[in-house]
């Protein structure tokens, strides 16, 4: 995965140039380089990690929760195997964060991520059980709707007069993903608190799984950070 990350961060250093030379002749700014090189790795990152997820039903999961009621270990290793393609986002974030100089809360944005793709995959292992795998999987949403605020950020870096109204709508998408990615947190977090094996562990019925409680209990803080 690190060589795949570094592969595609070179690659896009590659591709960022060429258009750069194809558009602007001989003469760029290293700075606006360096910038549109992350937006096109953001792109192949998320892009990828999209296309395993909804591959392997990871999307299915969030919305049509009735289908997973008796999963198959077939089905249990697809899901995990399309949950650990976000562990892509880690090193994507952690390379973004080195080379880059971030606004504040959208470190705050990347550090909350690789916390939550770090932590719940750990849970999932041993204590996690759909209706927690599904609110994990609705805060990870976040990232992957982000592919039009980087075609935006490309755009804006080859031509920043271009098109207003390509922004615009990029703009009002941003804000429709985040009340739809919001409300599908909610719905899912409602869900797991109704959950059965919630409601045993609290009530003593059940043996605690404290690591399990505490990431129930963090999803509401998580989700206010990842809004910042």
């Amino acid at each position: 995965i690190v060589t795949g990350c570094m592969m595609a961060y070179w690659i896009s250093g590659v591709l960022v140039r060429y258009m750069f030379e194809r558009v602007h002749g001989s003469e760029f700014d290293s700075d606006k380089i360096a910038k549109c090189q992350l937006y096109v790795f953001e792109l192949i990152g998320l892009t990828y990690c999209l296309v395993v997820m909804v591959n392997g039903g990871a999307l299915n999961v969030i919305f049509f929760p009735e289908k997973f009621a008796n999963v198959t270990p077939r089905e249990m290793i697809e899901l995990t195997r399309a949950f650990s393609s976000s562990v892509v986002l880690i090193y994507m974030y952690a390379l973004e964060m080195l080379v880059g100089n971030l606004r504040w809360n959208l470190k705050v944005h990347h550090i909350v991520t690789i916390f939550i793709i770090t932590y719940f995959l750990w849970l999932f292992d041993d204590f996690l059980d759909l209706a927690g795998f599904r609110t994990a999987l609705t805060m990870v949403l976040y990232a992957f709707s982000e592919h039009n605020v980087f075609a935006q950020l490309l755009l804006y870096r080859f031509a920043p007069l271009f098109g207003w109204r390509l922004h615009f709508v990029s703009a009002v998408f941003y804000v429709m993903t985040r009340i739809f990615v919001v409300a599908s947190v909610t719905y899912c977090f409602v869900d797991w608190a109704s959950s059965d094996n919630l409601k045993n562990q609290l009530n003593g019925t059940e043996e605690a799984h404290y690591p399990y409680l505490v990431g129930f209990f963090m999803v509401p803080i998580l989700n206010i950070l990842l809004n910042l």
